[in-house]
């Protein structure tokens, strides 16, 4: 091999052996949650600026098939949730539909006094639309 492309076989070596070695580190300490935004504590909360934290004794949304807010109770109001907000996760469980949420009310219902609800608001309804949906309560 020529002086050039010694030198040239040897950074493609160095920088395949670094994203081999190191990639799995990255994964570790950065996870894919961490890009988005949204990590995990190790203790089941997400945490997002519009996760909040519920007392499980008294209600707090109606939601639409959807999982789209349609109308608030006082704590949720208390906290700045807003009708047209759609509901993603319940606790520690991401939930999409509104059989999946129902099971995992009736799971939080059964072990905690209290429940964290992580909300997605970028989905832009009125409230006249959310209000026109049929509404289960969470």
């Amino acid at each position: 091999l020529t002086w050039p492309q010694d030198i040239g076989a040897r950074f493609v070596t160095i920088a395949w052996l670094e994203a081999v070695l190191t990639a799995p580190l990255i994964f570790i300490f950065f996870p894919c949650c961490a890009v988005f935004g949204v990590c995990s504590s190790g203790t089941g909360r997400i945490y997002s600026k519009h996760t909040y934290t519920f007392d499980a004794d008294e209600g707090v949304c109606k939601l639409d098939k959807n999982n789209f807010v349609t109308m608030l109770y006082p704590q949720a109001k208390e906290v700045g949730v807003k009708v047209g907000w759609r509901v993603i996760r319940l606790a520690d469980a991401s939930v999409s539909t509104k059989q999946e949420t129902i099971d995992q009310l009736r799971r939080i219902h059964v072990i905690y006094r209290h429940f964290d609800i992580t909300f997605d608001p970028s989905p832009k309804r009125t409230e006249s639309k959310a209000a026109a949906k049929g509404a289960p309560s969470l």
